[in-house]
């Protein structure tokens, strides 16, 4: 997919990539907005992942 090597470390645990990604600032890892609670319009500037908060 579009993020080749990146990891998506989701606490849904699915590692598939979907319409709308976020990135962790710490370790680099993808999780899927929706799991998150975020929406497009809401992504904060920084964004850590549950693992890294």
């Amino acid at each position: 997919g579009p993020l080749g090597s990146e990891v998506v470390r989701c606490i849904c645990e699915v590692q598939e990539e979907n319409d709308f990604m976020i990135q962790c600032e710490e370790c680099q890892s993808w999780q899927h907005g929706v799991c998150m609670g975020l929406l497009e319009e809401n992504v904060p500037e920084k964004y850590t992942c549950y693992v890294c908060q």
